[in-house]
């Protein structure tokens, strides 16, 4: 029972020597991935400063803290040698921007999800076709475009030699109508 209690209070002292050492405090973040989203921000989602340490962070969260940025579709974060975080980023692929008549307009993706409001100052993206005539339905406790319609349009905004397209209007009733350049 005493070499029991010994081993377990060694664990402890040795875990707690390991997580609050400063040789072990988190001097370099290493992102990649990162090109509309800064690193500065990056780095401000993880919630690490200089002083934190490397053994005492959960990486899960972190990651999860990090996909919270609508930019950000997935993200990883492991631990290098004893200074290092090392954050690999994976970041949306704009498609389109949907129209919606009485709401904001949204950022769709290449899977057809919208993941963010467009904002024309931050976002810049005026050479995304516009679509107009959707809606929003509700599949489980996300909101998502689905349809005969946006298929059609999904599978137009698919063929690559199409050329520029500017607005794809879709009617329920009359169908799909492009505007090229």
């Amino acid at each position: 029972v005493g070499l029991l209690v010994l081993m377990s209070l060694s664990a402890i002292w040795v875990y707690d020597a390991i997580t609050q050492s400063p040789f072990f405090a988190i001097k370099q973040v290493d992102i990649s991935g990162s090109q509309r989203v800064g690193e500065d921000e990056v780095i401000q989602l993880t919630g690490v400063t200089d002083q934190t340490n490397l053994f005492q962070i959960n990486l899960k969260t972190i990651e999860q803290q990090i996909c919270c940025h609508p930019w950000i579709a997935r993200a990883s974060v492991k631990r290098s040698l004893f200074s290092t975080l090392v954050v690999t980023i994976v970041e949306e692929d704009p498609l389109a921007i949907v129209n919606i008549e009485n709401l904001t307009d949204l950022i769709i993706n290449t899977q057809g999800h919208p993941f963010k409001e467009y904002d024309p100052q931050k976002d810049q993206l005026n050479f995304l076709p516009i679509i107009s005539g959707m809606d929003l339905t509700r599949a489980g406790d996300a909101y998502q475009f689905e349809g005969p319609l946006f298929n059609a349009i999904m599978e137009v905004l698919k063929i690559k030699d199409f050329g520029r397209i500017n607005t794809i209007m879709g009617d329920e009733n009359i169908g799909v109508t492009i505007e090229t350049q």
